[in-house]
C-alpha cells in the first residue's frame, strides 16, 4: 500500500477506532450492510484487506459466527496489534497486492475505504479475481466524493479539495 506518510498509522493506531468509528450505531449499521452485501454465511472464508484495527471484522463476528477466522490484512503492524490475540481474527501484516499474489482461495473479500492506498489496482483486482471461488463476492467500499452533511461551506470546500 502507498501510505502518504510511513509513520501516519504508527502515530494514530492507538486512537484510530475513536477517529473512524463515528458511533456504535454507525459501526453496527455499516457492518449490517457489509454482511448483507457479502451475503455472509457461517461457512464463508472472509478476507478483510486494509482492515486497520479490525473494527469491522470484530463487529461482523458479533452478528455471524464464521467457521473460519476472518483473514485481516494490513501493512501496519501497529494497527494489527489492536486485534486481540486468539480472537476469531487472523491478522496478516502485508501489503494488499502482495497478499493477493499469495496462494489461497476465498469466497468473500472486503476492501473498505483502503483502495486509495493501492498503487497497482489492476494487479490487485486481477489477483483477487483468481482467488475468488466461482460465485464469490468482492465488496469494495469507498468514501463518497462529496459529503452530503450540513457542514459549513469552508469545511466542505476543504474536504472536496482532498
Amino acid at each position: 500500500m502507498n501510505y502518504p506518510s510511513e509513520n501516519h498509522y504508527k502515530n494514530i493506531a492507538n486512537i484510530y477506532d475513536n477517529l473512524w468509528s463515528y458511533s456504535p450505531e454507525y459501526i453496527k449499521f455499516t457492518t449490517q450492510k457489509i454482511i448483507e452485501h457479502l451475503h455472509l454465511a457461517t461457512t464463508d472464508t472472509l478476507v478483510d484487506i486494509g482492515c486497520g484495527t479490525g473494527i469491522y471484522s470484530k463487529e461482523i463476528l458479533k452478528h455471524i459466527q464464521l467457521q473460519q477466522p476472518i483473514i485481516c490484512v494490513d501493512s501496519s503492524a501497529e494497527m494489527l496489534e489492536k486485534i486481540t490475540a486468539n480472537s476469531r481474527l487472523n491478522p496478516i501484516e502485508m501489503d494488499g497486492v502482495k497478499f493477493s499474489r499469495k496462494p489461497g482461495i476465498y469466497n468473500k473479500i472486503l476492501l473498505k475505504e483502503a483502495i486509495h492506498y493501492i498503487e497497482d489496482k489492476f494487479l490487485l483486482f486481477q489477483n483477487l479475481w483468481q482467488r475468488l471461488t466461482p460465485g464469490g463476492i468482492f465488496l469494495l467500499l469507498l468514501l463518497p466524493p462529496t459529503i452530503e452533511y450540513p457542514l459549513f461551506a469552508k469545511a466542505l470546500e476543504l474536504y472536496e479539495k482532498k
